[in-house]
């Protein structure tokens, strides 16, 4: 088994975190790729170009422009719903809603989701009306713009064909769909061939980047915690049997850890990994997800891509690695026939084996679209062979049906409190259609 060396404190910025989580969730179809992506990168120099208007956002509202572009779309996880938005005269508007719910559970987040909430309001309904009625970030009317010019674009054409057509399309809502003075800035900027090509860019990260300003804050152990435990929530909607999983992970995950010695911090890092453990189901079709029979060769072979791009997608945030291959290794196995990589168990840390028991176990102990939820005798049985077969840490598995009852009622509080969150929330479409139960 691997040291307990309490790892270093990584420095993560709410910027690269928010740009790992945009590039997840624009996953989910090859037609939404890099879409959310290219409006942050339109609202930054659409924010550059209107200050020379005088309507000038501060460094503070710039950072949060860019990452609410980054997340605009978050309230709308399913394919069926990211495909509906990409529709340039959609009227939908419950992934705005759902995507401010889902920004305010986390503190960081507060002030992004209200430019969120109301990225699909017309101008004219909103500040622009004479009774000003309705307060609407001007942040928002940015981004929906920034949207709204994106949608537009053809990828299999050449972006300078478009120019002119999109620049007449967006000049129609100038007043009534959009705010004109964005509007006179957007065709300010529509005139040079480098805003489009930039825009299209394969190195949007790059470009990105390149709009934000280099100080940025570094979060504490607490901030992350409740921006990993925000992502989760987003991630476990995925699918109804797969609700409150993450949650579950985390705690019993972070329970192991406290009764193995390991220190306050050490453990709430593992927690985090526990909470963005799955995040590479996002790209798994829910179908697949929520399937109630066996499943195909080529069914399990896409569920088996999911650690891949949960490893690939955290490995990308500076400060991230150790906690994405905590995260990432939670299918490999100390025989070394787990995947992605097959490493063999000398190469898996402490923190890798605890997740990939805390994986298991809660797997067991919660409903599934082909069995049940286990009892307590069949769970302690399945994790014993667990153990005997090679699969997992003999000794973390010993530890956890030792104290099994401390563990799982750490994992049901956990479980329990996120079905109550989602209660809360209030989500249209992406509820879950039934309660889960906890064994």
């Amino acid at each position: 088994m691997g040291q307990l060396v309490p790892p270093t404190v990584p420095r993560i910025s709410k910027f690269d975190i928010s740009l790992a989580f945009s590039k997840a969730l624009d996953m989910v179809s090859p037609k939404i790729v890099d879409h959310q992506k290219r409006v942050a990168l339109i609202s930054a120099y659409l924010a550059e170009e209107v200050a020379l208007d005088g309507f000038v956002l501060s460094m503070r509202e710039r950072h949060d422009l860019i990452i609410a572009g980054l997340l605009h779309d978050i309230g709308a996880v399913s394919v069926v719903e990211r495909l509906s938005i990409l529709q340039y005269d959609t009227q939908e508007n419950d992934h705005a809603t759902n995507g401010a719910k889902f920004l305010r559970k986390a503190k960081m987040f507060t002030s992004i989701a209200k430019i969120v909430h109301y990225h699909h309001q017309s101008w004219r309904d909103s500040a622009g009306a004479s009774d000003g009625s309705l307060s609407v970030p001007f942040a928002s009317f940015i981004v929906r713009l920034a949207d709204r010019i994106e949608v537009l674009i053809d990828k299999s054409d050449l972006i300078l064909n478009q120019v002119g057509a999109i620049r007449s399309c967006i000049q129609a809502g100038a007043g009534r769909h959009y705010h004109p003075v964005l509007v006179d800035a957007f065709l300010r900027l529509a005139e040079r061939e480098a805003f489009w090509l930039d825009i299209v860019s394969p190195d949007l990260d790059a470009r990105i980047k390149r709009k934000m300003s280099t100080r940025r804050r570094v979060l504490t152990v607490d901030e992350l915690l409740d921006i990993a435990h925000m992502f989760a929530i987003v991630i476990d909607l995925r699918s109804e049997f797969t609700a409150t999983h993450s949650f579950g992970v985390a705690a019993t995950a972070g329970a192991l850890g406290r009764h193995m010695g390991l220190d306050e911090t050490h453990c709430r890092l593992i927690e985090v990994a526990g909470y963005l453990h799955d995040i590479g189901k996002l790209i798994i079709p829910q179908a697949i997800l929520e399937k109630k029979g066996s499943l195909e060769k080529d069914e399990y072979n896409k569920i088996k891509t999911h650690t891949y791009y949960t490893f690939s997608t955290l490995s990308e945030i500076p400060g991230m690695r150790e906690i994405s291959e905590w995260a990432a290794y939670h299918h490999e196995q100390i025989n070394g026939q787990g995947y992605p990589f097959h490493l063999p168990g000398e190469m898996l840390s402490t923190e890798s084996r605890i997740l990939a028991i805390a994986d298991k176990f809660v797997a067991l102990a919660e409903d599934r679209p082909y069995r049940k939820a286990m009892p307590e005798a069949e769970v302690i049985f399945e994790m014993r062979n667990f153990a005997n077969e090679g699969q997992i840490d003999k000794d973390i598995a010993a530890l956890l049906i030792d104290r099994f009852d401390d563990i799982d009622a750490a994992r049901k509080r956990a479980q329990g409190k996120e079905t109550k969150i989602i209660n809360m929330l209030d989500l249209k479409q992406n509820k879950p259609r039934k309660q889960p139960e906890f064994a």
